[in-house]
């Protein structure tokens, strides 16, 4: 019991942790399945892609995938810890069941904009909940962090965040069919989970 009261402290520690893994497995997915798909773009094919059945990787990937977003929901525990901001905590969450949702149910063959299966339709329900809840968990999180003394540079990041996120996502929905897609939606997720471990760097070293 001693050890258990000696770790217990510290656990939103870990949790905070688990936010800084979560966007180097998904960028570790991304970079391996794409080199292990023949014939793959990453400008023309949506990230999703790497996960259907046309991915020699696709069950390593979509696995890595849905861990990253299980960590992200981990992430907001720790976020709820530190903080007590709901909504911040509710996006992040929002966020991380997304990723997961997207992991375990592939869309279909080329992730077309109007799924065809049921695993398709979850997808995209995962996909949507990833954008929605990581711009109003960043612009959230920049309006909570403004009150808060010392932390300028997170509002900051924060802000710029979710102002960027919102402007690439609907950038990437104007550009389906450009062949330029796939480089907007991998800038997008990449502006988002950098937020994500960014913030839990901040959070870990400046408690609130």
């Amino acid at each position: 019991m001693d050890m258990l009261s000696g770790w217990m402290p510290q656990a939103w520690r870990w949790l905070l942790g688990a936010g800084v893994l979560a966007p180097l497995l998904m960028a570790a997915a991304v970079a391996l399945a794409g080199a292990k798909t023949p014939g793959h773009s990453h400008r023309r094919a949506f990230v999703g892609a790497l996960g259907t059945g046309e991915s020699p990787w696709a069950r390593r990937f979509n696995a890595l995938w849905a861990l990253a977003g299980l960590l992200t929901v981990l992430c907001a525990g720790g976020l709820w810890t530190v903080l007590g901001a709901p909504v911040v905590v509710a996006g992040m969450a929002v966020l991380g069941a997304g990723i997961l949702l997207a992991g375990l149910f592939p869309c279909d063959p080329g992730c077309p904009p109007r799924p065809q299966s049921g695993s398709g339709w979850a997808h995209a329900v995962g996909a949507a909940a990833t954008a929605v809840g990581g711009v109003a968990a960043a612009l959230a999180l920049g309006f909570w962090a403004f009150g808060q003394p010392g932390a300028w540079g997170l509002t900051l990041y924060s802000l710029i965040t979710g102002g960027a996120g919102l402007a690439l996502l609907f950038t990437t929905l104007g550009a389906i069919g450009t062949g330029y897609e796939g480089w907007l939606q991998r800038l997008f997720l990449l502006v988002l989970m950098s937020w994500v471990g960014g913030t839990a760097v901040w959070l870990s070293l400046h408690p609130a």
